[in-house]
């Protein structure tokens, strides 16, 4: 029995788990674009990163809302706002969109500002990011903040598209 479990594991990492990624990957290069949504109560850490399997290229890495077919419109890691501008802005606590990609080495979107709401958040989203892969890659897609995600709120949405 240990055997034939040892025999099914070699065939599905040396087969079936490649064929999959390039499957994966090769769909997101066909169409062009993919989405991804990052928790912030679960995609803590490039460990625990929300994950997407892309083929060798540049590509675009754009912060979208729910209006824009995201699941989230930003993500506040102390579950409420505070200490915000008259005007909802430079809030000490608030909505903001500050995530990381990690490839085979890290790349960090830093925040632009707090803000009182999603909607100011995802108003004042950071600039796109751009990045290059030059072989297919495991690519993974956190919210630093392994230490206490339990107060986490929200989330960032991603569309990436290949340039």
């Amino acid at each position: 029995m240990q055997k034939a479990v040892r025999i099914l594991s070699t065939v599905f990492l040396s087969i079936i788990f490649p064929l999959l990624i390039s499957m994966s990957a090769l769909a997101l290069t066909e169409s062009g674009v993919k989405s991804i949504d990052i928790d912030a109560q679960i995609h803590v850490s490039k460990e625990q990163g929300a994950v997407l399997y892309l083929n060798p290229g540049v590509y675009n890495a754009r912060i979208i809302g729910t209006r824009e077919g995201g699941k989230f419109d930003g993500f506040n890691s102390n579950c409420s706002s505070l200490g915000c501008k008259a005007d909802g802005s430079d809030c000490r606590q608030g909505w903001e969109h500050q995530y990381s990609i990690y490839t085979n080495r890290s790349l960090r979107v830093d925040r632009t500002s707090k803000y009182a709401t999603t909607q100011m958040a995802i108003a004042h989203r950071p600039a796109d990011l751009r990045f290059e892969l030059t072989e297919p890659t495991q690519v993974r897609f956190y919210i630093y903040n392994p230490t206490s995600p339990e107060n986490n709120q929200g989330g960032i949405s991603l569309k990436i598209e290949s340039l």
